[in-house]
């Protein structure tokens, strides 16, 4: 049998109370990480209710397109200048709230639940609007992260899409 010396003994003992505060920081950094995650997820969700709350002139400029579209009236929307006017304001909030969507910036899953039908009906009356701005304003990315979400949307809402995890 060996005998050990204190100096071996405080050294071991250093050593094993090395590790256990090792462990111990690494649950803690496992805790803050777990909480960072949540409160990041919190606040996204957050941001993207409050992106999705559309103002009031955007909604109305939507539901006039719609509606001219179901009456078979398509020529008064390029016709219109302050119907054209107001679906150029809403193009813009749509592109940018594309751009926050596709950027992860917002919960895609969220804000297709609260437009995932919408987006893309919307779209696919109005792209000729858009295709003919374009060229308009010798702009070919005018809109361009509207129509990849319009896209992506109406193939999810088929099943072909699966949103990707960020």
């Amino acid at each position: 049998m060996s005998s050990f010396s204190i100096i071996e003994l405080m050294t071991l003992m250093m050593s094993a109370m090395s590790a256990v505060a090792v462990l111990y920081l690494a649950m803690q950094v496992s805790i803050i990480k777990r909480i960072y995650m949540r409160e990041t997820h919190a606040n996204r969700m957050e941001r993207t209710l409050e992106a999705m709350e559309l103002p009031s002139e955007v909604t109305k400029t939507m539901s006039q397109v719609l509606h001219q579209h179901y009456r078979g009236d398509m020529h008064a929307i390029f016709e219109d200048p302050e119907l054209r006017a107001s679906l150029y304001s809403t193009l813009n909030t749509l592109e940018n709230l594309s751009f926050g969507i596709l950027s992860g910036i917002y919960d895609e899953d969220v804000a297709f639940a609260q437009m995932g039908g919408a987006l893309p009906r919307f779209y696919d009356i109005i792209q000729r609007f858009v295709y003919e701005s374009r060229e308009e304003f010798l702009s070919s990315s005018q809109y361009i992260k509207l129509e990849q979400l319009a896209r992506m949307w109406a193939h999810r809402e088929k099943g072909y899409y699966k949103r990707s995890a960020l």
